[in-house]
């Protein structure tokens, strides 16, 4: 595997060089799309108000656990501890807009403002299923911060229950965003369940690579996967993409 290490602020990527042209279109119309799109005020509107939430929801841990364990928490906390920071949630936003997938999961749907700023880039046709382990927050989530929209299934449960009896439906999914259960061996885990069930042009993008010894090694080994013919490491959300390359190869870019 080929590695390459660059600010993605220069021209390291040519679009005709050895380097990969799709990971070029990935940089100049995703990385460095700083367009306001109409959804980005709405979104962001939506965040002033969990920020200054604070309705006490009992908490149900069934992931890695939090550096600050509490049997309740407010909504702002759970907003400062465990949501996406906006410009990655943005990020994510151009990633769903730019490739328009049509069948997406999320694990770890948490207060929904990140499942939000995914089904706000997703096409009139396309599915979205969530998944969270909390009964608790996922209600808090679907009534208060995620809209009413037939694309949207809330899916809740254990993961190590929920994925596999989705999974077992034989859907191809375009983009599966992991956030959720941050140990190495849930990781892995679900790396090898969602795999072969990508479509050919399938992303799977993991939240949180550096956030542990475990997670750093996981995303390790994942990206040396043989199915893992591109990937791309932004230092904390890394994106794995199954299509076949000519050479497999490995970015990091600082975003």
């Amino acid at each position: 595997m080929i590695r390459y290490y660059f600010n993605y602020q220069f021209r390291a990527i040519t679009r005709h060089g050895v380097h990969s042209p799709f990971v070029y279109d990935l940089i100049e119309t995703v990385f460095r799309d700083r367009r306001e799109f109409d959804c980005y005020e709405e979104l962001s509107e939506i965040r002033k108000r969990l920020k200054a939430d604070k309705t006490l929801i009992g908490i149900t841990d069934l992931g890695a656990g939090s550096k600050r364990p509490a049997s309740k928490k407010t909504v702002s906390e759970i907003l400062l501890m465990s949501v996406q920071r906006k410009s990655y949630q943005r990020l994510l936003f151009r990633l769903v807009n730019r490739y328009q997938p049509k069948l997406v999961i999320e694990l770890g749907t948490s207060l929904g403002l990140t499942t939000s700023y995914i089904l706000a880039g997703m096409p009139k046709d396309g599915q979205l299923y969530t998944f969270e382990g909390d009964p608790q927050i996922l209600d808090y989530a679907m009534k208060n911060v995620i809209p009413a929209d037939k694309r949207v299934h809330a899916v809740q449960g254990n993961f190590d229950d929920t994925l596999p009896e989705f999974l077992q439906s034989g859907k191809k999914i375009d983009l599966a965003y992991i956030d959720g259960n941050h140990t190495y061996e849930a990781t892995l885990r679900y790396f090898e369940w969602l795999q072969p069930h990508l479509s050919e042009t399938g992303c799977i993008v993991f939240d949180d690579i550096y956030w542990s010894k475990d997670m750093m090694k996981a995303w390790e080994k994942i990206i040396e996967h043989p199915a893992s013919q591109t990937s791309v490491d932004i230092f904390k959300l890394g994106m794995v993409f199954t299509a076949p390359a000519k050479v497999k190869q490995h970015f990091m870019v600082k975003f």
